[in-house]
C-alpha cells in the first residue's frame, strides 16, 4: 500500500482510489478507455472529470463530467463550463489550485476542507484528484466526499 492509501479513511474514496491504481500500466497513468462507467456507478454523481487545456500562461479547466450531487451542492451545474467560471470566488480558487497540483505533480491529491453547500450549510469535502490520459489530452477525476 502507498501513503496516499494510508491516508485515505473513507470507504468509498478508498475503494475510487484501488479502483485507479488497478489501472495503471505499471508507472504509466492509466488510460480514460479503461474506466467502465457501469463499474463507477457508485461514484458517478460525485464525481468531476476534468479536461486540462495548456494554454500560454498556464493551465485551464473545463468539466466534461460534473456529478449531480456536485451540482446539488454549489448550486450549478458545471458541466462543459470551464473552473474559472465557478461563480463562488473561494469555491473557484480552491478548485483551480487543487487541479494545478495534480497536474504539476503528476500524482493523486487527497484535500480536506470546510465548506457551504448552496444552501449556505456547512459541510466537511474530503476531494480525492487523479490524474488521467484520453490520448494525447490529461484529464483529471475527482471523487468528493460531502457531509453535512
Amino acid at each position: 500500500m502507498d501513503d496516499l492509501a494510508e491516508t485515505i479513511k473513507d470507504e468509498a474514496t478508498r475503494a475510487f482510489y484501488d479502483y485507479w491504481r488497478g489501472r495503471r500500466r505499471g508507472d504509466d497513468l492509466p488510460l480514460w478507455q479503461d474506466f467502465d462507467p457501469v463499474e463507477m456507478r457508485g461514484w458517478l454523481g460525485s464525481i468531476n472529470v476534468i479536461e486540462v487545456l495548456t494554454e500560454t500562461d498556464g493551465h485551464r479547466f473545463r468539466y466534461r463530467v460534473h456529478g449531480d450531487r456536485l451540482s446539488q451542492f454549489l448550486g450549478v451545474e458545471m458541466t462543459g463550463k470551464f473552473a474559472d467560471e465557478i461563480p463562488a470566488d473561494a469555491v473557484r480558487k480552491r478548485a483551480i489550485a487543487g487541479y494545478n497540483s495534480v497536474v504539476e505533480g503528476g500524482a493523486p491529491a487527497l484535500v480536506h476542507y470546510d465548506a457551504n453547500d448552496a444552501a449556505d450549510r456547512r459541510c466537511t469535502v474530503q476531494r480525492l484528484t487523479v490524474p488521467v490520459l484520453d490520448e494525447d489530452v490529461l484529464l483529471l477525476i475527482s471523487y468528493f466526499r460531502i457531509d453535512p
